[in-house]
Formats: structure tokens, sequence, C-alpha cells
């Protein structure tokens, strides 16, 4: 983390913020994200939502979220191709980064229930 990454709230609290991908944007982007990179499972993704999403909306709520998933691992994978095709530093594997991005973005593609989750929209 860096200075600017580090905010304090009202009550003192430490509160980490990332400012270079900020946006107004769907909530479920950034959570969908985050269940990309940590959560794979539908069933421990399901636990999570379920801490702040009623039942009726969670399904919908969690096919939203990978999707999400699948279009951030899609654009990190053609930003790498791009870097490493550009770029003069050696010393970073942008290739490789962007081949695993886009592996993960092909094997939920093929989910069987990525039909399913597009329809849930």
């Amino acid at each position: 983390p860096i200075a600017s990454n580090i905010m304090l709230g009202p009550d003192g609290q430490v509160m980490l913020v990332d400012w270079d991908q900020a946006a107004n944007a769907d909530p479920c982007w950034d959570l969908g994200i985050l269940l990309a990179e940590g959560v794979p499972f539908d069933r421990a993704a399901r636990q999570i939502l379920s801490e702040g999403v009623q039942a009726p909306e969670r399904e919908a709520i969690l096919a939203r979220c990978r999707l999400y998933g699948i279009a951030d691992d899609i654009l990190w994978g053609l930003r790498g191709l791009l870097l490493s095709a550009t770029t003069r530093r050696v010393d970073v594997e942008f290739f490789k980064y962007a081949q695993w991005r886009l592996l993960r973005a092909r094997l939920a593609l093929r989910d069987p229930r990525f039909e399913e989750r597009l329809r849930s929209l």
C-alpha cells in the first residue's frame, strides 16, 4: 500500500482505497473481481453474499458477479497481450499473465452454467 491508498474514517477507522480504478460503477463489478480471484466455488460465494444480499436476489447477484469476473479476466488478458507486445520492460512477464487471465475466462465461458447466468440478468 501507498499513502494515497489509506484514509481515516470519521471515527479514526483505517480504510484502504484504490483510486486507480475508481468509478461510479455497479458494486457487483468489484465483488465479481474479488470472487473471481479468491472464491472460485459458488457455494462459498453464496455464503459470502448471504451476509448482505437477500435470498431471492442472491442467485441473480451471483450470476452478475461471475459475468463481471469473466469480463475483467478478458480485459486484463487483452491488456497483458498489448503490454507484452509493446513494452520495453523485459522483467515483467505480461504474456504469461495474459495467458492465465484468458485461460480463466475461457474456462468460465465453457462452464455449463454460463448461458443460465446470462439469462438471469
